[in-house]
């Protein structure tokens, strides 16, 4: 087990690791070491770029941190033998079709609930709704 000095080494575990025999290492405080922590800090850094190309709403800074990810997954990777981690995971090259709008990019979609004459509305792209249908599926 890897700690980073932050407090968490209690006596609790230190029993565990009397009883298990686990090997505590020690990594550097406020230091970045784990892939997943570097991943984070540029997906950070990419959101922020995304805003200041594209602009948007403040309020909306929790679906750009939902699209970005969702791009740098679609974007082949010389790590993966230049495939994408989508590819990679599920065997196949996925369909990028539904990437076609970027953040933020003004869209007219259509609402079925208003009259004949008004169901085509102005709006806003803001990332692709996976919860919601299929893939062509988008959050507004």
């Amino acid at each position: 087990m890897v700690f980073d000095g932050a407090g968490e080494n209690t006596t609790a575990l230190n029993k565990l690791k009397e009883k298990y025999h686990v090997l505590f290492l020690h990594s550097e405080p406020h230091k970045h070491t784990t892939t997943a922590e570097r991943y984070i800090q540029e997906v950070k850094k990419c959101c922020e770029k995304t805003l200041s190309v594209f602009g948007g709403h403040e309020r909306m800074e929790y679906l750009i941190r939902e699209y970005v990810p969702n791009a740098m997954n679609y974007v082949a990777k010389k790590s993966f033998n230049w495939k994408s981690p989508v590819a990679k995971l599920y065997g196949y090259t996925p369909d990028i079709s539904n990437t076609r709008f970027h953040w933020w990019e003004p869209i007219w979609f259509l609402d079925s609930h208003a009259t004949f004459f008004e169901r085509m509305r102005p709006g806003f792209f803001l990332s692709i709704a996976h919860a919601t249908g299929d893939e062509m599926c988008f959050n507004i």
